[in-house]
């Protein structure tokens, strides 16, 4: 099953909406402006309208070879491809945490789509990709005090924490614009985020998921491996420490 989106495939994962779904090809053209277009059918779709036009009026356009569209049955939004390259949406290809819970695959997609082409936008799905992920090892429903309870649980180290803060202030900054009116200082953070921002909160975030995921699985998995004997002592340990304490 094809990955990633490839040019003349009958199918593959939508550049759009991210589903592997059917994909109509078509050839790109012009055509003469001052040509009436009236014909179409009321049962298709608009992008479906827009080709039966073009079909209607072929003997006055002018085939463009280089130029290809292909237009996914699930979503029916269209893809550009020059050259057998997909043109746009362009999609930044970061590779994802192999540790990143599904319930964030969505919003990280739709990040990495996005972040070529608006970086404002990139770091707001890259925020709701977090919070997921913070939302996904605690109970704790509010993004800010779910970072420090992190913290105070020591699941995740002070630069850590300052990694999720990053991200969280930046997507606020995109998500609630109305912040930015009564700060100064706020104002100017928003409007300097260029796609530097976006490449390095993208990093930040594969940190986090190492520091709040990989590495305790790491751990717990070599741990495992311990004679069952040995584990029991290190439990019985924990519990004479626990005693004393009181």
């Amino acid at each position: 099953m094809d990955t990633d989106p490839r040019f003349g495939q009958q199918s593959f994962p939508c550049p759009y909406c991210g589903v592997t779904a059917y994909q109509r090809w078509h050839n790109g053209a012009v055509f003469d402006p001052s040509t009436p277009i009236t014909e179409y059918s009321e049962e298709w779709a608009d992008f479906q309208k827009e080709i039966l036009i073009s079909r209607s009026h072929r003997t006055q356009a002018a085939r463009v070879t280089n130029i290809s569209f292909s237009f996914c049955d699930n979503c029916y939004e269209g893809s550009i491809w020059l050259r057998g390259h997909l043109l746009y949406p362009k999609d930044l290809n970061w590779p994802m945490p192999k540790d990143l819970p599904e319930i964030c695959h969505e919003d990280f997609h739709e990040a990495c789509k996005l972040g070529v082409i608006s970086p404002k936008a990139g770091l707001a799905f890259l925020r709701a990709c977090m919070e997921k992920l913070i939302y996904s090892v605690t109970e704790v429903k509010h993004l800010d005090t779910a970072i420090q309870t992190l913290v105070d649980e020591h699941k995740v180290s002070p630069t850590v924490q300052k990694a999720c803060d990053f991200i969280r202030i930046k997507g606020n900054e995109v998500l609630h614009p109305d912040i930015a009116k009564n700060s100064s200082e706020t104002l100017i953070m928003y409007e300097d985020d260029n796609e530097a921002t976006f490449l390095a909160a993208l990093k930040l975030l594969n940190k986090i998921v190492h520091d709040l995921i990989t590495s305790p699985q790491e751990v717990d998995d070599l741990y495992d491996t311990l004679p069952e004997d040995k584990r029991d002592g290190i439990e019985r340990r924990a519990q004479r420490v626990r005693k004393k304490k009181g």
